[in-house]
């Protein structure tokens, strides 16, 4: 298991736990607030988004869905 997933890293894990949601919902979600997420010190316009946050979201998204 990673320390911190890129978005794009992090919609692939979701998706392959069988929770569907695109990059863009996921930015929408973390500029919310609903996503804890920093950005990278040596890349700003990218986001990190912790592995606790997978851990966490997985199964509120299967119950919503």
């Amino acid at each position: 298991m990673r320390a911190f997933y890129s978005v794009r890293e992090f919609r692939a894990e979701l998706k392959s736990r069988g929770v569907d949601v695109t990059e863009k919902a996921i930015r929408h979600y973390i500029e919310r607030g609903r996503l804890k997420a920093q950005k990278d010190v040596l890349r700003p316009s990218r986001w990190l988004i912790p592995s606790s946050e997978l851990d966490r979201v997985t199964p509120l998204a299967r119950q919503a869905s």
